[in-house]
């Protein structure tokens, strides 16, 4: 049985441990996972996404991302606020629709992080999650990671929000896409 938690410490995994940076683009990226790579049909792993602020999200990422961390196998690294290079496009794309006389998304101090695996956590996806997880499944979350992990945040939201405009719907960023 595939846990939400398992599917989070692979996507860490997978494509030789990089980080995953941003809360954003871990939600997308684990939401693009459920919507495109089925992980819900193989395996009992289901994320409830639901249209937000900033396309789909699911709270269920971040419990699992605060247990994992208070059990010492998920490390976040908290690089500073503002202007970090993840919401640089986004906010400019934000200060021109704002300079165009739109109304300027919510100015909010971003914070950026980036999401790894600690070395125990490295320990735990190899002796237990690797060989329980089916090759299609482990293949499909490298897939996305290596697919969407370097892509910037806005070309990744533009993706999602033109693909699933549903989850757009109560998005602050929407008139960007």
């Amino acid at each position: 049985m595939v846990k939400t938690k398992d599917a989070i410490l692979y996507l860490l995994f997978a494509g030789g441990m990089q980080p995953v940076s941003g809360r954003t683009r871990l939600q997308k990226m684990l939401f693009l996972l459920d919507n495109e790579c089925g992980l819900d049909a193989r395996s009992s792993a289901k994320f409830n996404f639901e249209p937000w602020k900033y396309g789909p999200f699911s709270a269920e990422v971040f419990r699992d991302m605060e247990f994992l961390e208070n059990a010492g196998l998920v490390e976040t690294n908290r690089i500073g606020p503002a202007a970090e290079p993840e919401w640089s496009e986004v906010e400019e794309l934000s200060q021109d629709y704002a300079d165009d006389g739109g109304e300027y998304a919510s100015e909010q101090l971003f914070v950026q992080e980036e999401f790894f695996l600690t070395d125990k956590g490295v320990q735990f996806v190899r002796d237990r999650i690797e060989s329980r997880l089916p090759t299609k499944l482990k293949q499909a979350i490298a897939d996305v990671k290596k697919r969407y992990n370097g892509m910037s945040l806005a070309s990744l939201l533009r993706y999602v929000y033109a693909k699933y405009p549903q989850y757009a719907a109560k998005s602050e960023l929407r008139h960007l896409y």
